[in-house]
């Protein structure tokens, strides 16, 4: 980056003294205080870790532990912390969600796909939302992001999407993570460990707004899941969910249900997408005749793709708003 660049030419261009006396020897051999000069600024991200006295005092000598404290008294602290929140994405094996972070920093994820899909409002100001399923927290900061006052993550962990792919998955390990990385404090940035169905107004309280994305397919009670989530929202539902009607797990893509068929296709086993915890897949017209059989008004529908060529793809959308 620019800034390791300037780093680099800081530290070459640095006076080998402070006053006109000779440079003093390397106590390492020949070459060494060069070898040292590429391994710490070399190609590689600085990191807090990789610059030690002690290990530089074995490696490089006096003269480049001097040259090294110049150069990073140049560096604005935002280059240790990227570099630090970087280290800490790469370690972990399994990312869902790509979200962007300060500095330039971004997980290695890939949904959402389009977000701009979602037709979430870009002004939530002042308005507590509810982020069923939240994973790593995508919708959760970009709802804060969009103004939002508070924001309750909850998710259950019954995903195996990250076991399919035979990499564990930490509890909250990358929420967290993201959620410092953006400043956010817990007091408007909450999240639990809890059951869709134990979702009440006495568990959580009341919200404007509920997101429940890529979740409705995972459960064995989607229905009841809908109920509860009206239960407490006083204003509008956003739901994702895989569809049928351009792909079905028992005939194929292309082969899916008339968008004004009420069918929802039951997945006993591992049917979609090699998953045991995808249950369902309704067509478009029956998910948004299940939002509006659990209260809400208004309810419109809409694909990810009018004409999906991948099952990824085949998605769709259901919106609704509570009558006060």
């Amino acid at each position: 980056s620019s800034k390791l660049s300037s780093a680099r030419r800081c530290l070459r261009s640095t006076p080998a003294s402070t006053s006109h006396a000779a440079p003093r020897a390397a106590t390492s051999s020949p070459g060494a205080g060069a070898r040292a000069e590429r391994s710490v600024l070399g190609d590689g991200v600085i990191t807090p870790n990789a610059i030690t006295m002690q290990t530089m005092s074995i490696t490089a000598g006096v003269e480049l532990q001097r040259r090294v404290r110049y150069a990073l008294a140049k560096l604005p602290v935002g280059v240790f912390m990227s570099a630090d929140l970087r280290a800490k994405i790469a370690a972990i094996p399994f990312w869902y969600h790509r979200i962007v972070l300060p500095d330039g920093v971004t997980t290695p994820g890939w949904a959402p796909m389009a977000p701009e899909a979602y037709r979430i409002p870009q002004d939530l100001t002042g308005l507590r939302v509810l982020d069923v399923g939240a994973w790593d927290g995508y919708w959760t900061f970009e709802a804060l992001a969009r103004g939002a006052k508070e924001v309750l993550a909850i998710d259950d962990f019954s995903d195996t999407l990250d076991e399919s792919m035979n990499v564990p998955r930490a509890k909250w390990e990358t929420f967290d993570l993201c959620r410092a990385a953006l400043g956010y404090s817990e007091d408007i940035c909450d999240r639990r460990e809890m059951s869709i169905y134990d979702i009440s107004p006495e568990t959580v309280g009341m919200f404007d707004v509920v997101f429940f994305f890529g979740t409705l397919y995972h459960l064995r009670h989607p229905l009841l899941a809908l109920d509860q989530m009206a239960a407490v929202c006083t204003g509008s539902i956003f739901v994702e969910s895989a569809i049928c009607d351009d792909y079905s797990a028992y005939r194929g893509l292309g082969q899916g249900y008339n968008s004004h068929q009420m069918v929802m296709e039951f997945y006993p086993d591992k049917q979609l997408g090699d998953n045991a915890t995808n249950w369902w897949a309704p067509t478009l017209d029956c998910l948004g005749h299940m939002v509006r059989a659990a209260g809400f008004s208004d309810v419109q529908g809409w694909k990810l793709m009018d004409d999906p060529k991948k099952v990824p793809h085949c998605r769709g959308f259901a919106t609704g708003t509570k009558k006060s």
